[in-house]
């Protein structure tokens, strides 16, 4: 049996959704995971965070952003 192909790419589908959430090893996909500690969760920086992680990509903020965002503390804030 064969693994279904992505027609724009011909790349394997399941080798190309499981390698599509995880960074290469040793390297870092270069974004922030945040929740806040609060189960209504709180806005800051312009988004709502729920108390469920929610992944950002890099770029999503800004250098003071990411500052602001790690120094709160109703936030739990990790680089992904």
């Amino acid at each position: 049996m064969t693994t279904p192909k992505i027609p724009e790419t011909g790349k394997d589908d399941a080798k190309e959704k499981a390698g599509a959430s995880k960074a290469k090893a040793g390297e870092r996909a270069g974004g922030l995971r945040i929740s806040a500690k609060r189960e209504g969760g709180i806005r800051r920086a312009g988004v709502r965070h729920s108390f469920e992680a929610t992944d950002h990509p890099e770029g999503t903020f800004t250098a003071k952003e990411i500052e602001q965002l790690k120094a709160d503390p109703d936030l739990v804030v990790v680089e992904i």
